[in-house]
Formats: structure tokens, C-alpha cells, sequence
């Protein structure tokens, strides 16, 4: 599955029913929390010893590209696929550099969202910067022996489990919510 197919697929689990403004700024609000996510791995990682399990960076990275496709979806464009571009070549640097790059290029999406800063978005739509944690993802994955396609997997695997009849139903949401 590549990121234009995710981006279809994973949209079946929308929340149509949220106000525009919120649709605005749903993608943005969860990139920065998923990819803070991340970054809490690798933290467990690389400060207390704690295995980085492959699985759960998966799941993670999932979870940003989701709310990746979200925003891309409300403001209406396609995400990229990264790995025709020459910069997903390996690379020696820590997973602490790929996962923190993601997350700066989400905050920065969020820092100037329409529904936040009307006013500042100048017809922005955050895209440059979203193809980039969508980057940032597939080269941290690849350091660690995967690709983002797996991670894609994994996300509708567990949205499809989530929501069995393959779409966004409130009360399945709210059946998670209550489980945490």
C-alpha cells in the first residue's frame, strides 16, 4: 500500500460529522501529539534502555500518518509518496534525528493552522511540510529494517478492527475512549 492508497483507505474512518473548522484542525492537533508519541519511544530508548520495539514504532508512526492523510484530506491535497525522491537513501544518523524532524514539521503545521491563525495561513495549506513528516516517518522506519508501508498496514488493520464496518461509527469511538 503506498500513501495515496493509505490516504483513500484511512480516510473511510473519518469523523464527517465535525465542524469544519475542527475538520481544520483535527490532522494538525494529532500529527504533533502521535509524533510526540514517537519521540517518547525513542526516548524510552535511548534514556532508559528500554527496547525500541519495532511493532510499536510501527503503530505509532501510524497513528502521524493517519492524522497525515486527515489534514491532507481537509485541506484537499495528496500526500506524496517519498520514496521516488533521492533523499530516503540510507543514512547514518540516530532515529533521534528522523523522529525529531517529523515532529518539528507537525508542530510547525500546527503552529500555523488555519483554524489557530486564520490570518497568518496566507494560502498555506501546511503541504510541504506535511510530505515531510510523511519523509521524516519512512526514513526513520527504514533505519530500523521496515518501511512505511508496513506502518500503513498496521494503521488499517487497527482502524479496521476498531471500526468493523469499515467506517467511522461514534459509538465504536467512544467504546475505545472508554477502554483507556
Amino acid at each position: 500500500m503506498n500513501i495515496r492508497e493509505y490516504q483513500a483507505a484511512a480516510m473511510r474512518f473519518l469523523n464527517n460529522d465535525l465542524p469544519e473548522s475542527t475538520k481544520l484542525i483535527h490532522g494538525a492537533l494529532g500529527m504533533a501529539n502521535e509524533s510526540g508519541e514517537v519521540l517518547g519511544l525513542i526516548k524510552k530508548h535511548l534514556i532508559y534502555g528500554r527496547p525500541l520495539v519495532l511493532a510499536d514504532l510501527c503503530k505509532e508512526v501510524g497513528d502521524v500518518m493517519w492524522y497525515a492523510a486527515r489534514h491532507a484530506t481537509a485541506y484537499r491535497f495528496t500526500l506524496l509518496d517519498p520514496y521516488p525522491s533521492h533523499l530516503v537513501a540510507g543514512s547514518a544518523e540516530q532515529p533521534l534525528a528522523y523522529a525529531s524532524r517529523m515532529h518539528k514539521a507537525a508542530a510547525e503545521i500546527l503552529d500555523e493552522a488555519e483554524a489557530v491563525f486564520p490570518e497568518e495561513m496566507d494560502g498555506d495549506r501546511g503541504e510541504a511540510r506535511c510530505n515531510l513528516v510523511v519523509l521524516w516517518a519512512a526514513k526513520l522506519l527504514q533505519q530500523h529494517g521496515t518501511t512505511l508501508e508496513v506502518a500503513l498496514e498496521i494503521n488499517i488493520e487497527k482502524l479496521s478492527k476498531r471500526y468493523p464496518s469499515g467506517r467511522f461509527i461514534a459509538s465504536d469511538a467512544i467504546a475505545k475512549a472508554d477502554e483507556r
